[in-house]
């Protein structure tokens, strides 16, 4: 009987790291988590990388702007610098994130990637054209409540976290949170 049941666990494992690896595009997909609590990113939870949009999401790496496999590639966007006082570029925000720490910032680019309702907010990846596909700073993640179409051009603003860990592999060198979008 206790070997059935091991092999009942195994089996079990077996298939959420198949999940894991595939990364399904269920972009229509809600939350499966039980109410009040967090699915995706979350540590010990599964569910992002079968509703994310665009790819599969794994372990980060301490040489990766973001969770290494949840970088989208170099999707070719131009996208103007944000006229805001505090406006920065993508690849401006890698590059000055130990300063910009905790601070305020706007930025604008084209939404490459949207993981809706992750941990009570979207999780959208922007890129402008700008940083390095070479050292992943050319995607940048924002979490905030809004959500926009992918494709489209926004202006972001929120507040900017360097170095952040969510835990279970999920490290952002440079991530915005709160964001709302501006005019």
């Amino acid at each position: 009987m206790k070997i059935k049941k091991i092999f009942c666990v195994l089996n079990s494992l077996v298939l959420i790291a198949g999940l894991i690896a595939c990364g399904n595009d269920t972009s229509e997909t809600r939350s499966m988590a039980p109410a009040g609590q967090p699915s995706g990113e979350a540590p010990g939870t599964f569910s992002d990388a079968a509703r994310s949009e665009g790819g599969s999401h794994g372990m980060a790496s301490k040489s990766t702007g973001g969770s290494s496999s949840a970088i989208v590639p170099l999707a070719g966007a131009k996208v103007e610098r944000s006229t805001a006082e505090n406006g920065y570029t993508v690849g401006e925000l890698f590059a000055k994130a130990a300063d910009l720490n905790k601070q305020k910032v706007t930025v604008q680019g084209q939404v490459v990637k949207i993981s809706r309702n992750i941990m009570g907010r979207n999780w959208i990846h922007i890129q402008d054209g700008t940083g390095d596909p070479m050292k992943n700073t050319h995607d940048l993640v924002i979490t905030s409540s809004a959500l926009e179409e992918k494709g489209s051009v926004v202006s972001l603003e929120g507040v900017l976290a360097a170095d952040k860990d969510f835990g279970a592999g999920y490290r952002y060198d440079v991530i915005i949170e709160d964001a709302v979008i501006v005019k």
